[in-house]
């Protein structure tokens, strides 16, 4: 190769790196915002406090969890067509008579523990899901129409519901690509011996 090209490409290679330095240096973000952003190595979720980075993840989309969440939940759907709605919670009264059972999933980054839950027909399954993963996660049972949405990193929720249908029920986080990635579970509602 002629001295003439590898002189050229050394050149367009030391600008590259110059201009992809000074993107993630936050010096382009000082001109467009006013202030510098937070480089790309720092971005990612937070320990047990469930805060985004150092300051708040995608700064400028919002100063917390609180704010990011939903933007990021709105650009998920939008690209994979989840489900927009909001929660769903059964609200039919205990049967009467009808034997309580307890049970507890806790969500991780990629699991749920148990993956699989069994209960007889006819019990209130008073189920407690708990987040400690450092994301929030979501929590569904389709078939039993529930959805707990947003469920913050180190908090629990808390619904029953009628065990009172015989099935196979699946459970899983909802967020696209979640469950594919090791978050579901199945719950069994058997007819009682």
């Amino acid at each position: 190769m002629d001295w003439k090209y590898r002189w050229l490409l050394s050149i367009g290679a030391a600008l590259l790196v110059l201009a992809g330095g000074l993107a993630f240096s936050g010096i382009s973000a000082r001109a467009q915002y006013g202030r510098a952003a937070t480089p790309w190595s720092s971005w990612g979720p937070g320990g047990s406090s469930g805060a985004w980075g150092p300051g708040g993840m995608m700064r400028g989309f919002g100063s917390g969890p609180g704010e990011v969440v939903p933007w990021m939940r709105d650009m998920h759907n939008r690209m994979w067509g989840g489900n927009t709605g909001g929660e769903l919670v059964p609200s039919a009264p205990a049967e009467s008579g009808a034997r309580r059972v307890e049970a507890q999933v806790t969500i991780r980054e990629w699991q749920m523990d148990p993956a699989e839950l069994k209960v007889t027909t006819g019990t209130r399954l008073v189920l407690t899901v708990r987040n400690d993963g450092d994301s929030p996660h979501d929590f569904a049972i389709p078939g039993l129409n529930l959805r707990l949405v947003g469920i913050a990193p180190g908090t629990t929720r808390t619904v029953e519901l009628n065990a009172d249908r015989a099935g196979s029920y699946p459970f899983l986080c909802d967020i696209p690509g979640h469950a594919q990635l090791g978050q579901r579970g199945v719950l069994t509602v058997t007819a009682p011996n």
